[in-house]
């Protein structure tokens, strides 16, 4: 009989389902008199050992808690097992999209169930319906709805006035640039050289820079945006990541180059500036609070 590794748990929300699965997956196996090594994956997507697996379905436990560590050096689990071939009893994201199924091919074990391929089509029901229907398999009438169709693009006002904020020691450092009696010529001299005036804008664009990147990277939101209710997102209506954060910000440096941070916001079907455009971002009003009479999600 073959060596089973049986995968539960994962970072799914049906983490739980997944758990409660993988009981009946083992006990059937192993009356079938295949040997069986249980391999868990927390709630983080670390992978645990083979004892600890067994003690999660044998000690009925309900979720692997996150071990707050890096992934990759848990898969040590993986490897060691010494599993013939793995059936996966992961539901959801990082199971049946392909991303364990490429895991499997990578190195080189085999698993049960559909390939890479077919198990990231088959998660994404719109692609996979279109596919359907490119192969000429009848397909009933179908309405796609996505997350960020339910977005509220921040108003042009809110944002112009979230970017002032924002902007605000840059806006002083420009007044002091251009204080007194200065003449043109006087303060082209200031842009052009590195005088105390000078040094004030870089100061207050690097102040600037730091902040809007810092929040947005902790918070998702600048204190403009914190002010006037907005966030920023992605196009699919997810939080923006941290690549996108750290890109979106450091496109500023042309927004301003292009003397007004927020000029094609107006004239953009999405209200995005160049580092929104660059990153994939949208800026969107923050969703209502639920109130106890509203009916939740299922």
């Amino acid at each position: 009989m073959a060596h089973v590794g049986v995968v539960f748990g994962g970072r799914s929300v049906e983490h739980q389902v997944s758990i409660r699965s993988a009981r009946t997956v083992v006990q059937g196996l192993r009356a079938a008199g295949h040997q069986v090594t249980p391999l868990g994956i927390a709630q983080d997507g670390c992978w645990i050992d083979a004892e600890a697996s067994e003690a999660v379905l044998s000690g009925g436990i309900a979720t692997i808690a996150p071990l707050d560590m890096p992934v990759a050096p848990t898969l040590r689990h993986l490897l060691a097992s010494g599993s013939e071939v793995l059936f996966p009893i992961v539901h959801g994201t990082w199971g049946e999209d392909g991303t364990l199924q490429g895991l499997c091919e990578m190195i080189d074990v085999a698993y049960v169930g559909p390939g890479v391929t077919a198990s990231a089509l088959a998660m994404d029901k719109l692609l996979f319906k279109r596919q359907m229907e490119a192969a000429g398999v009848p397909v009933v009438e179908y309405e796609a709805v996505r997350r960020a169709d339910s977005l509220a693009l921040a108003p042009v006002p809110l944002r112009l006035a979230a970017g002032v904020v924002d902007m605000a020691p840059l806006i002083v450092a420009f007044f002091i640039l251009g204080r007194g009696n200065a003449t043109p010529e006087h303060v082209q001299h200031r842009m052009t050289h590195l005088t105390p005036e000078m040094m004030w804008v870089l100061g207050a664009f690097a102040v600037y820079l730091l902040h809007t990147t810092i929040a947005e990277l902790l918070v998702r939101r600048s204190l403009g945006k914190i002010l006037f209710g907005l966030r920023v997102v992605a196009l699919d209506g997810t939080p923006a990541g941290p690549l996108a954060v750290v890109a979106r910000n450091l496109f500023r440096i042309f927004d301003v180059i292009l003397i007004f941070p927020l000029t094609l916001v107006i004239f953009s079907p999405l209200r995005q500036r160049v580092g929104d455009v660059a990153a994939g971002t949208i800026v969107v009003r923050n969703e209502p609070q639920r109130t106890e009479d509203q009916p939740s999600e299922t």
